[in-house]
């Protein structure tokens, strides 16, 4: 093989060391950046949405106590109101979600806490109506007997929570493997390209040092008047 396609081939070689890692690191890159990007615009809202959801849920339960515990209507009113307010935000926020499901979990997840919020208000709406009535101490039982319920829909909240946290940890994962992957793949292909093109270029040298010391040796015999070759 002539000197020529050695450094053809060599060049060649570069090149392609060169587009490969090139590509690879663009791909890896972008698996990186999906990951990254899902828990910035997907989990990071989801779980700041059910936290608001459990704020405003919260919200609700102390304000009946406020109506049942107030003892003129105006303090009821007040906190008819308010209750009226959270209440809102808390369907508000159920739609905002609804928009951002994820996947199949987490809509099951979403549907049990709407089935708990439907039971809680349904408790709720009869002690409020007691504690309309100035039936307060059934009002003040309604509330005790109301607690499972809450009790079942702050869980429903904090199992939902949990698990967007866990699809957070899941893709923060696939990204840092990802990234690792990246590594190796890229190290691998340096290691082969540097041995390939090492090997070319010693095969180079030595063509090129064997082609000099054949035209010395062709310099020295015309020097000393051999022209036989």
């Amino acid at each position: 093989m002539t000197i020529a396609k050695r450094l053809a081939i060599l060049i060649a070689t570069s090149a392609a060391a060169l587009l490969l890692l090139s590509g690879i690191s663009h791909h890896q890159m972008e698996r990186v950046y999906e990951a990254t990007n899902f828990n910035s615009v997907q989990v990071v809202p989801a779980i700041l949405l059910l936290d608001d959801l459990t704020v405003n849920f919260s919200r609700v339960r102390i304000r009946a106590y406020r109506h049942v515990l107030a003892t003129d209507a105006k303090a009821m009113s007040e906190a008819e109101e308010q209750i009226r307010e959270s209440r809102a935000n808390v369907d508000r926020l159920f739609k905002e979600y609804e928009a951002r499901v994820l996947d199949a979990e987490d809509k099951r997840l979403l549907e049990a806490e709407k089935v708990a919020l439907v039971e809680y208000r349904t408790v709720i709406n009869r002690i409020l109506e007691l504690s309309r009535q100035n039936k307060k101490e059934e009002a003040k039982d309604g509330l005790r007997a109301a607690m499972p319920a809450a009790t079942r829909l702050s869980a429903a909240f904090a199992e939902h929570m949990k698990y967007n946290a866990d699809l957070g940890r899941k893709s923060a994962a696939e990204g840092a493997a990802a990234k690792d992957r990246a590594t190796w793949v890229a190290v691998g292909i340096t290691v082969t390209a540097l041995a390939v093109m090492s090997v070319l270029g010693y095969a180079i040298i030595r063509a090129i040092t064997a082609r000099v010391a054949e035209a010395n040796q062709l310099a020295e015999r015309i020097a000393g008047g051999d022209l036989s070759r």
